[in-house]
């Protein structure tokens, strides 16, 4: 089966709990990048290749180090809150 890139991937549960829209980006028809690792994924096998790279240790480690470094908008809001009360 060849799979061509369609929106409705983006809303197809990943293995890990997430959905493959909450980390790939259209490239062209037959490729998606990982927004993680930077990884170009052919998607001609279909969902069974993104499954398989959201599975592999460059991603993995790619995904816990995204998480460990928060939301960048979160963290300006949180010291302007925090120096609104000195005020």
């Amino acid at each position: 089966m060849v799979l061509h890139y369609s929106d409705d991937l983006l809303k197809t549960p990943d293995p890990n709990g997430g959905k493959f829209g909450d980390w790939i980006v259209k490239k062209d028809t037959f490729n998606v990048t990982c927004r993680l690792c930077k990884s170009n994924v052919c998607i001609k096998e279909g969902e069974k290749a993104l499954a398989k790279h959201s599975s592999s240790a460059k991603h993995h480690k790619a995904k816990g180090a995204q998480a460990g470094t928060g939301n960048i908008f979160q963290a300006f809001a949180q010291q302007d809150a925090k120096q609104r009360e000195y005020k």
